[in-house]
């Protein structure tokens, strides 16, 4: 995967890109569906304060027909972005992956991984950083659409996703 995104980027290409190449790229089997949505992050930055940050989501679900276990990955990409005492909080395309248990066929429970991508920017000055991070969550199937609640370290999510 590391050659793949070397060779990307020698040829010009962007994270972004390369990130939404991969999704679209991975072969839609029998047993995996393709979902999209919205996620807010809501970051807790100590002292009462927080940013509340907007993306868009792209996923893929991969389950077998009898087990109550799936396992989905996907990709988030900042829309909206948050300003805390100046600086300009902005979300960069990152990647995460959930093990999903379904209770029933309407309630599951997961637990996570997230590697986030940020930047934050003051005037002319901006700062990149990344920082991988596990934890739960639990959500609820509404047909074809999930309604999630992840909990890792100092982030809340909350994500609605509509599957195809």
């Amino acid at each position: 995967m590391y050659k793949l995104y070397t060779y990307y980027k020698k040829k010009g290409g962007n994270m972004k890109k390369f990130l939404l190449t991969i999704l679209v790229a991975v072969p839609a089997y029998s047993y995996a569906s393709f979902g999209i949505g919205y996620t807010s992050l809501d970051l807790d930055m100590g002292d009462g304060d927080s940013l509340s940050i907007g993306a868009l989501s792209g996923s893929y679900t991969f389950s077998a027909d009898d087990s109550p276990f799936s396992l989905q990955t996907g990709v988030l990409i900042g829309i909206t972005d948050d300003t805390l005492y100046g600086v300009k909080a902005e979300l960069d395309p990152s990647f995460y992956l959930k093990g999903i248990y379904d209770i029933n066929e309407n309630i599951f429970i997961n637990v996570n991984w997230a590697k986030y991508e940020a930047t934050a920017s003051a005037g002319s000055e901006s700062i990149s950083g990344s920082d991988s991070e596990a934890g739960f969550g639990f959500g609820f199937n509404v047909g074809k659409a999930k309604i999630m609640f992840d909990f890792i370290e100092d982030t809340d999510m909350f994500s609605i996703q509509y599957n195809f």
